[in-house]
């Protein structure tokens, strides 16, 4: 048998593998399983091993993950040369006939390239089965906190499970690690635990004034950005962050009225450096519902002049970023238009 999934979260991808190998396997046979990492083992090497009969003439299971040279985005530098991989002859060969003594799980780090040669071939393939791991929605992250919680006999409550999902933004590792660190603190998981414990940086404090502001809710902004300013942050270390999520929201506003879906539109937003998760478009979108992009283009255009006023007429910083915050909703929320 051979199974490849495929996903924008390899994070999430790689535990829908586990989970059904789990079920597919008895504990002791669970402990006997067999891993390699792509940016670790070579191709040709995993092939020989899956190939080869097992010492004890069982049946082997093997979970192959971070497969990059199927993905269609490749992020980290690529370990192996075509030519240390044979061009991937190999799994060519494997693709045609996988041993029957072997049940190979591949995840794919990223989407699946099904433009490119060995991807054509997965596609064409009678003895691949495809499978595509959608990120679960907001609802669905939210669903997993209760479950886990209510398997350590911990609880965690609606508003901390739904700010941790806010927090971590659609990643599912993000996620599991920091809901892991919340159950070791404490058996009731409230949002102040989340607040104090999920670290938020200066983009994430941004992005939250800004959902803030979306939302309508002027007094939560004005509290994010005081603290921001108690933090250490001036004017002008805050502007490019508060503009950049706004930029964001641009791009997204962009895509989606064009008729792109969040998948698509995360796709496309993602680069080598940054992957955007569906999660992130899924409450961006959200929240800029009330909004069309060419009235984000005239926020962005508001907070350009005011930098500039800032940095070359001596204008007040903070002030200036104050105003703009109290003023917003009456600004640019009152109409759609």
């Amino acid at each position: 048998m051979l199974v490849i999934y495929y996903g924008q979260d390899s994070g999430y991808t790689t535990h829908r593998a586990l989970k059904d190998i789990k079920k597919a396997l008895s504990e002791q046979e669970l402990k006997e399983l067999i891993r390699f990492d792509g940016y670790k083992d070579s191709v040709p090497s995993v092939m020989e091993d899956c190939s080869s009969i097992s010492l004890f003439g069982e049946k082997k299971t093997v979970l192959f993950t971070n497969c990059y040279f199927l993905s269609s985005t490749r992020e980290k530098k690529v370990p192996f040369k075509d030519s240390d991989q044979h061009s991937y002859q190999e799994f060519l060969q494997y693709l045609e006939e996988p041993s029957p003594d072997t049940d190979l799980y591949m995840v794919v780090d990223g989407m699946l390239d099904k433009s490119s040669k060995l991807g054509k071939a997965i596609i064409e393939s009678a003895e691949a089965k495809l499978v595509s791991c959608e990120l679960p929605s907001p609802a669905d992250f939210e669903m997993y906190a209760y479950k886990i919680a209510k398997e350590r006999n911990k609880e965690i409550d609606k508003e901390g499970a739904k700010m941790l999902v806010e927090r971590t933004k659609g990643d599912y590792l993000l996620f599991m690690n920091n809901l892991e660190k919340l159950l070791t603190y404490t058996d009731k998981v409230r949002a102040m635990d989340v607040e104090e414990l999920v670290y938020q940086p200066l983009e994430d404090n941004a992005f939250t004034l800004v959902s803030s502001l979306l939302q309508k809710k002027t007094k939560a902004a004005l509290k994010t950005y005081s603290d921001l300013r108690k933090g250490g942050y001036d004017p002008l270390m805050i502007l490019p962050t508060f503009a950049s999520q706004f930029r964001f929201y641009a791009l997204v506003k962009f895509l989606s009225e064009k008729g792109e879906d969040k998948d698509s539109i995360a796709a496309q937003l993602s680069t080598k450096t940054s992957k955007v998760s569906p999660g992130r478009v899924y409450y961006s979108l959200k929240d800029s519902q009330n909004l069309t992009f060419m009235k984000i283009l005239s926020i962005l255009e508001e907070l350009a002049n005011m930098e500039i006023h800032i940095k070359h007429d001596g204008d007040d910083g903070d002030i200036d970023l104050k105003l703009f915050i109290s003023l917003f909703s009456q600004k640019y929320l009152n109409s759609y238009r």
